[in-house]
């Protein structure tokens, strides 16, 4: 794709790239993109929700810097002196600067306090009553767009002055950008307006009645002004040989701190900027509605995209690298980067005319030079190598069937030959793992080598989904779906006993009744159990299957009798 087809594919677009706006992206300090779209020019801008957090990361660092803020360890109540903190709360004088970067700062409630926050004459305030708690630090993280309004607080008594201009004069200004102005109403249909309305916005930035300017939504940017900022990431803190922000803060900031969950697509998580990938240098400011600023130092190249209001996009990176940057790499500039097909599934067609598909997983130059030799990066796929200059072309596919999943702690892959004496010495050889089931085929090495043997033949069968939990290289358990029928099938699952009271089993049914139900499109998904197999029965409601049968006395293993307990999902 070039830039005039990745142009028109945007324009028709009516998926989650419909709202794109701009996109703007710099390399090796030259622009090589500047697009936009539904009425938009380059020098509009848009509210960019969350990426207001990454902006706000940067300028509590140049407060850092300049020894306004004398380290992120800093207690938050030492900004705050004349605040009356609750009687009986004392986790607050516990909570640091840096608990609030890495989103680790603890809150009462279950959600956040939008309309007692929103409607209050000091929203820095208002948050500070729903700081801390009587669970303490856990160190856990919790994503709060309200919470980081602290920092802001933070910044303004730590500079003495408004955080807008702290910023005007320490960022926008020394990187050639407009200085952002303040939005002004702040009422309950100006905030809705503020959201929906997808019309060009000026360079303001929300804020509060008090002109303290929001610290997790509400600031508005063009792709280029985006651009530019991840520029400045790139060269590691300097624009145009002057110093904007000091290294040793940037370092920290884009440092995995932490490593968020499935929901956060396991991403590591820095001082409000995310670090999408384990094993690249790949940076990330992300907001809703598909806002972002993505910096990518392994290419040495920054992108911005402004989206219009459209919820719960949160797939640009994937987009950037997948459709933007192939769009604007230069033709015959060099080979494919093969680095971006880390663990996804691909289609290969070398130069040989042979085609190949599955999990890819990527081959450092220096490591191929080393353990075969090679002069250039490659791609496994299963215990194929292949080299970058024998790559006639490459594509992501989606896969079906019994495709390898990875969850949290667990990779879900398909049976090995080597799998039967694991399985055997862990499943067959414990009968509690067939208590409530009376079917145990593994119990001996033979049956347990036939039974892994049926499983690796029926992956030719697109509906055959049959997994093991590999934990490390240790298979723990097992979990499959079976009988697939007019878009229902039944799942089912075993962990060993060893390996219980770990979340696992929990874990790898989530990952698979999303794979089922977001990939293969089977809408009714059913299970049993034994009505005294408790810990089965919790695995099943924590995944949100629920109970709709009870069959008395339907199971029956030698002389033992169970109720039958059915479920479904979703």
């Amino acid at each position: 794709m070039n830039r005039e087809q990745l142009h028109r594919y945007i324009l028709q677009s009516t998926g989650n790239e419909s709202n794109i706006c701009q996109i703007y992206a710099i390399r090796d300090g030259e622009t090589v993109l500047d697009e936009c779209w539904h009425g938009f020019k380059s020098d509009d801008a848009a509210n960019v929700n969350s990426v207001t957090k990454g902006i706000v990361s940067l300028i509590a660092g140049i407060a850092l810097d300049k020894g306004c803020i004398k380290s992120v360890d800093q207690r938050v109540m030492d900004f705050f002196p004349d605040y009356s903190v609750k009687r009986g709360e004392k986790t607050i004088n516990d909570v640091t600067v840096r608990h609030l970067l890495t989103m680790t700062a603890p809150y009462k409630g279950k959600s956040e306090p939008w309309k007692k926050v929103c409607t209050s004459e000091d929203w820095t305030i208002a948050i500070l009553d729903y700081l801390g708690g009587r669970k303490g630090i856990t160190g856990e993280f919790r994503y709060a767009t309200l919470g980081i309004q602290i920092l802001v607080g933070i910044i303004e008594r730590a500079t003495g002055e408004k955080c807008i201009d702290f910023a005007n004069d320490n960022l926008f200004d020394p990187l050639g950008l407009p200085r952002r102005i303040l939005h002004g109403d702040s009422s309950k249909e100006d905030q809705f307006d503020f959201f929906m309305n997808k019309n060009p916005r000026k360079p303001e930035w929300y804020s509060d009645p008090q002109k303290t300017v929001t610290a997790g939504w509400g600031l508005c940017m063009s792709a280029r002004e985006m651009a530019v900022i991840g520029e400045l990431v790139l060269d590691n803190g300097v624009y145009e040989d002057k110093r904007i922000i000091s290294g040793e803060y940037l370092k920290e900031m884009l440092r995995p701190h932490l490593k968020l969950g499935e929901k956060m697509g396991y991403m590591n998580y820095g001082y409000l900027w995310y670090k999408p990938f384990d094993h690249r240098e790949v940076y990330a400011a992300i907001g809703d509605c598909g806002n972002i600023i993505y910096v990518n130092k392994e290419e040495n190249i920054s992108v911005g995209i402004t989206g219009t209001f459209k919820p719960r996009i949160f797939d640009r990176v994937h987009f950037i690298e997948e459709i933007v940057l192939p769009a604007i790499m230069v033709p015959g500039a060099g080979s494919p980067d093969l680095a971006r097909y880390d663990g996804k599934y691909v289609a290969v067609t070398d130069i040989y005319g042979d085609k190949f598909s599955g999990r890819a997983q990527y081959g450092g130059k220096d490591y191929l030079e080393c353990e075969y030799g090679g002069k250039e990066d490659g791609i496994f796929i299963e215990d194929i190598l292949i080299y970058n200059s024998q790559i006639e072309s490459i594509e992501e596919i989606i896969p079906h069937g019994t495709a390898e999943l990875w969850t949290e702690n667990l990779i879900l892959r398909r049976y090995l030959p080597d799998d039967a004496e694991q399985l055997y010495e862990r499943l067959g050889t414990d009968p509690e793992m067939y208590r409530y089931s009376g079917w145990n085929p593994y119990a001996t090495l033979e049956m347990a080598q036939e039974t892994v043997n049926g499983f690796m033949e029926s992956y030719s069968d697109e509906h055959s989904y049959s997994w093991v939990m590999d934990f490390d290289g240790v298979v723990v358990g097992t979990i499959g779906a079976y009988d697939y029928a007019h878009d229902q099938i039944e799942v089912g699952f075993c962990v060993a006993r060893d390996w219980q009271g770990r979340g696992f089993a929990t874990e790898a049914l989530n990952r698979v009744l999303e794979y089922l139900s977001e990939n293969e499109g089977i809408l009714h998904v059913t299970a049993w159990c034994a009505d005294e197999n408790t810990a089965s029965r919790r695995v099943l409601e924590k995944s949100g299957m629920r109970q709709v049968q009870t069959k008395k006395g339907d199971i029956v293993i030698e002389d033992r009798v169970y109720d039958k307990l059915s479920y479904e999902y979703p």
